[in-house]
């Protein structure tokens, strides 16, 4: 059986797909896209280099194709959310909307401030929605440190962890 390490595959994750899934309808168009992408820039920079445009571009078309199969309540619901943090958020530093147009560092400050306001609420969804999303992106585990192993792991120390790759796997 080979290992790999877990930092190995670089690739982006391939979508799964299904083939009797319900036909997918209009996505969140492109405004609503360049907002997701600001607000999920500003929310996953570490504070040193903003996150990989490919991360970026794999989150924004993994949410719009959420969008697109949910349903018409859902896909409005997400777009009214953008609209109301891309709109309020600025205004939280002294800055005109929309969110998406000011600086990154600025964006980060508007979206701490915003979360401390009454409107903040229209946040936590998407951060949840975006967080649920980003997570599942093999540059997510090697910016937050996670090396592959199961937090309960007692066998000893998580240096050099590997995973098994299943091609290697016999057949059952």
């Amino acid at each position: 059986m080979r290992a790999r390490d877990v930092g190995e595959s670089t690739a982006e994750p391939q979508r799964v797909r299904i083939r009797d899934a319900v036909a997918p309808g209009p996505g969140l168009g492109a405004r609503a896209r360049a907002a997701l992408r600001a607000l999920a820039e500003a929310l996953l920079w570490d504070g040193t280099a903003p996150p990989s445009d490919a991360w970026m571009r794999w989150i924004v078309d993994e949410l719009d194709d959420f969008a697109r199969r949910a349903g018409t309540r859902a896909r409005i619901g997400l777009r009214l959310l953008l609209f109301v943090v891309g709109v309020a958020a600025p205004a939280c530093v002294g800055r005109l909307p929309p969110l998406r147009a000011l600086p990154l560092s600025d964006r980060v400050r508007a979206l701490e401030r915003f979360d401390r306001t009454p409107l903040g609420l229209a946040l936590y969804g998407l951060k949840a929605l975006i967080c649920l999303v980003a997570y599942e992106y093999p540059e997510a585990a090697r910016r937050t440190g996670h090396d592959g192993r199961c937090l309960l792991d007692t066998h000893g120390p998580t240096a050099g962890a590997t995973t098994p790759d299943p091609a290697s796997e016999p057949a059952p």
